[in-house]
């Protein structure tokens, strides 16, 4: 996944998270010998972008990082003979900023300046919303069940911080040279997921 507004005086680039995705699937065809079914997932869903200074003489392990969430998402949606679209909605269980060779870590709480710039950390992360788009390709397929190959692509609607004043690099400076959050910096990922399933035959 990758950010889509990083912050002013960063860029952002591709991380892969380091916790897999792993849920549970169900899959109901609208007849027997239907190909178009309701699907929903539930399960862990991770999202993790790099964050690193556009000047690359600033870059280094103290300066690069990736940031990392974490959710348990619920995501219905619908298949068209393997053909995947639907929205996920997801509940934060835990986040965390790791440096660059992974020299340091440390939990994400969130971030609030006032005005007169003294800082206080809050749990600030918020539900969020995604829209994806996707496929189930075919690899085996048995009277018990079907292995299939999933990719998915998916846009976050919604911001990762309940409130984008949290996020500490939403803050810039203004024409006065006073930090000032901008709403549109609070962190929208999009994410390519791949991964396998083996759906499990029911019949009834």
């Amino acid at each position: 996944s990758i950010n889509t507004n990083p912050a002013a005086g960063y860029k952002t680039g591709v991380a892969f998270n380091s916790v897999p995705d792993f849920g549970a699937t169900i899959l109901a065809p609208f007849g027997k010998e239907s190909k178009i079914g309701f699907q929903l997932d539930l399960g862990h869903s991770s999202l993790a972008y790099q964050l690193l200074p556009e000047d690359r003489d600033m870059q280094s392990d103290s300066t690069n990082f990736t940031e990392s969430y974490r959710y348990f998402t619920v995501a219905p949606g619908f298949n068209f003979a393997g053909f995947t679209i639907g929205i996920s909605f997801g509940m934060p269980i835990g986040a965390s900023m790791e440096s660059e060779r992974g020299q340091s870590t440390h939990p994400i709480h969130g971030f609030f300046a006032s005005d007169e710039k003294i800082p206080d950390y809050v749990d600030s992360l918020a539900s969020i919303t995604e829209v994806f788009i996707g496929g189930r390709i075919p690899l085996v397929d048995s009277p018990s069940g079907k292995l299939t190959f999933d990719i998915q692509a998916s846009y976050t609607l919604s911001g990762l911080y309940d409130n984008y004043k949290s996020y500490q690099y939403a803050y810039e400076e203004n024409s006065k040279g006073q930090l000032e959050a901008k709403e549109d910096r609070n962190p929208k990922p999009v994410a390519l997921k791949m991964g396998l399933s083996y759906l499990f035959g029911i019949g009834f």
